[in-house]
C-alpha cells in the first residue's frame, strides 16, 4: 500500500509533504542524523534493495530511539 492511500490524500502531495517532514526534523535534530555519501550511499540503497526490495532508500530512522513531541492544536 503507497502513502496516498494509507493516509487518504492526493498522490501529488506526498512528496511534499515528505519533503517538508525531513527539512524540518533535520533542523530540530541537527547532529543527530547522518546523510550518506559517495560511494557509501551507493552500498547502503544495494542493502535496502537486496534487503526489501526498496529502490533508493538511502536509510531509516527508527522513531523508538528519537523521542517526538506531538505538536499542539
Amino acid at each position: 500500500m503507497i502513502c496516498s492511500e494509507v493516509f487518504v490524500v492526493r498522490k501529488s502531495i506526498v512528496p511534499f509533504v515528505l519533503h517538508e517532514f525531513v527539512f524540518s526534523f533535520n533542523n530540530v535534530y541537527k547532529g543527530l542524523i547522518y546523510w550518506f555519501q559517495g560511494v557509501v550511499m551507493v552500498v547502503v540503497m544495494e542493502v535496502f534493495k537486496k534487503w526489501c526490495g526498496l529502490l533508493v532508500v538511502e536509510g531509516a530512522i527508527d522513531g523508538t530511539h528519537i523521542s517526538i513531541t506531538k505538536p499542539q492544536g
